[in-house]
């Protein structure tokens, strides 16, 4: 659910504004607004664009479960478990590192590259 504090911020208005924004200092060289080293200041310039909501509770694990390239959760013998996936803080790349909210890209890429594994797989029914 979406926290109060952070409802009214949650819109695809507010997030082309930013979007905007940034791709204006992109293209000056200078973000007032974060003081962000200019050499990692690039336009955003393909959509499609994506906003979620942060929040300062969530808590970090900083281990988790071993996956392959795939995101396929493995057994301790290193061999995959058939259709169980596992992104983001349960299972991180940067395992043990406590790096501020960096789990929330892994969610959104390697989400979207399980969703599209899992999207191929063939359909079964229920057991």
């Amino acid at each position: 659910p979406r926290h109060p504090d952070n409802a009214p911020r949650l819109s695809a208005e507010l997030l082309q504004k930013s979007i905007t924004h940034f791709n204006r200092a992109a293209q000056s060289g200078f973000d007032e607004q974060f003081d962000r080293d200019p050499s990692t200041l690039e336009p955003i310039a393909q959509a499609p664009f994506y906003a979620m909501p942060v929040s300062i509770d969530v808590p970090h694990m900083g281990a988790g479960l071993k996956t392959d390239r795939n995101k396929q959760v493995l057994r301790w013998d290193n061999t995959p478990i058939e259709g169980l996936y596992a992104a983001g803080e349960t299972a991180p790349v940067s395992q043990f590192v406590h790096d501020r909210g960096g789990h929330l890209s892994e969610c959104l890429v390697f989400g979207r590259h399980v969703g599209r594994i899992a999207a191929a797989m063939p359909k079964r029914g229920r057991q």
